[in-house]
């Protein structure tokens, strides 16, 4: 695996090399590394980062600046622009300098002079790519000779500094992140599964005995049917008893004769020859008669009955064989609406005290790494279990929700039920956790280009994110992507600190 690592980022390495080797001007000068001398700068807006390195600044003289602009949206550089640095003591401008011309995108070399010695506060200013920019830097010095710049101490990196470049940074998918205290949900993980709410699914069922014949070859799970067409026959033919024609014969018969005493007493009634409760016994045996004699006459041709779909929607279950008999009443298919989708959460019963405080939820289909949270998906809470059954320990705890991103009844699922919030949390992105040994650590930056490995404690996790119980403090700023090549870059032996060359 460290092969692997190595690998990746010497590949990175060579093509900064060679890009910045073409971008070159012929009188640059060879074999000076990036930042020997300088002294290095960091400086955050609300857009941008703004890395600097810096000559020793000298009272009077021309110094030289090489200056990075990263877009912390998605820390990458600008290409072209304006980059001007301005120098101020005691809110006076000593001196300035600008260029419109970056070595390569994100780099922009300038110089300028300082007119004065001692403390001074450095302001970067950025125009370009539709950004109009600006970042101080309190405390810098300007000294009055060489001999005083040359006494000064050099900063030391603290202990453990990781170097990465950024244009190592650049070249791939980077990203760094300000941690702000915020509101986290409370958050626990248990086992689910996607379904199709009871509401959406329709069980076909037989309206007659007979003999069942498949009219489509492809009635299995998964199959689309479409509302109204004829998914099967059921025919009499042969049959001895339970003849159709011969249910159907009665059934008629005994319609036409419910139907002779109803229009024969609707008459009688007024005249009170017949009484009111006769009448109306007369009448409810009628409806029935005439409700059983259509619903049969339904569908029925001859000495079969064609079984229509009442609804659209996928077939979930067919519980009955081609050419098998069947009673009256007896299932024949399920069909399921995939619109929506239920999401069912078995909460094992010790935790049945958070059933109350249960709010929403979030949740990972079996075999993908992307979480869904309900609530951006439309869906809401429809209910919390109150028991257990025999069959099943767990207590259900159930969301619907539109079903917008084809997902599939059936699949299992990792779900992160989230219950009461919790105020000034440090939260991280899971996509910044590295793991070693069972441990978890992440990288922070100190500076432009100097990171540290730092080991962190951890809370809760919805599967996105996670809180932070110790190992880092607010304001700090945590890798989230490509935290596998600052390690990688830390177990490099032999590399130079830069990448690049001025």
């Amino acid at each position: 695996m460290r092969n692997i690592f190595l690998f990746l980022l010497g590949l990175i390495i060579m093509s900064i090399g060679c890009r910045n080797n073409q971008n070159q001007p012929e009188s640059a000068e060879s074999g000076h590394s990036h930042g020997a001398g300088s002294v290095p700068y960091t400086a955050f807006s609300d857009s941008c980062e703004y890395f600097a390195e810096i000559k020793p600044m000298i009272k009077g003289r021309q110094t030289d600046a090489s200056i990075h602009i990263t877009k912390l949206s998605d820390y990458q550089p600008f290409a072209e622009g304006i980059m001007t640095i301005r120098v101020f003591q005691d809110g006076l401008l000593i001196g300035s300098g600008d260029t419109n011309k970056p070595r390569i995108p994100g780099i922009f070399p300038l110089k300028f002079t300082a007119n004065s010695a001692g403390n001074v506060s450095l302001q970067f200013v950025f125009n370009g790519g539709g950004l109009k920019d600006s970042v101080v830097v309190p405390s810098a010095v300007v000294f009055e000779n060489e001999e005083q710049a040359g006494k000064a101490a050099a900063a030391e990196d603290p202990s453990g500094v990781i170097k990465f470049t950024k244009e190592m940074a650049w070249k791939i998918d980077f990203g760094v992140l300000r941690i702000i205290p915020r509101e986290y949900l409370n958050t626990f993980k248990v086992s689910g599964e996607l379904t199709i709410p009871p509401a959406e699914m329709t069980t076909v069922s037989a309206k007659t005995d007979g003999i069942l014949i498949f009219r489509q070859p492809d009635l299995i799970p998964g199959a689309q049917v479409s509302q109204g067409s004829v998914l099967f026959t059921l025919t009499g033919q042969g049959l001895t008893s339970r003849n159709m024609d011969a249910n159907f014969a009665a059934i008629k018969s005994r319609f036409e004769s419910s139907k002779a005493a109803y229009e024969r007493e609707k008459g009688l009634v007024k005249d009170q020859i017949v009484s009111q409760k006769q009448f109306g016994e007369t009448l409810s045996r009628y409806r029935i008669d005439s409700t059983q004699c259509f619903t049969y006459l339904n569908g029925f041709s001859g000495n079969s009955m064609n079984i229509v779909s009442p609804a659209g929607g996928y077939v979930q279950q067919v519980y009955q064989s081609n050419g098998s008999f069947v009673n009256e009443g007896m299932p024949l298919i399920a069909l399921g609406n995939t619109n929506k989708i239920l999401l069912r959460a078995d909460l094992p019963q010790r935790n049945w005290q958070e059933i109350p405080k249960i709010l929403s939820a979030s949740f990972r289909p079996a075999g993908s790494s992307q979480v869904y949270d309900i609530d951006a998906l439309g869906g809401k809470l429809v209910a919390r279990g109150s028991a257990v059954t025999a069959d099943n320990q767990f207590i259900p705890v159930s969301f619907e929700f539109p079903n917008k991103g084809s997902f599939v009844a059936g699949t299992f699922a990792d779900v992160f039920l989230h219950t009461t919030p919790i105020p000034n949390q440090l939260v991280i992105p899971v996509s910044a956790l590295m793991e070693e040994q069972g441990n978890y650590y992440v990288y922070v930056q100190l500076a432009g280009e100097s990171y540290v490995k730092r080991a962190v404690k951890l809370g809760f996790n919805d599967g996105l994110y996670t809180n932070v119980i110790s190992g880092l403090a607010a304001g700090d700023r945590v890798v989230t992507k490509g935290a596998i090549f600052i390690k990688a870059s830390s177990q490099m032996t032999g590399t130079p600190s830069h990448g690049h060359e001025h």
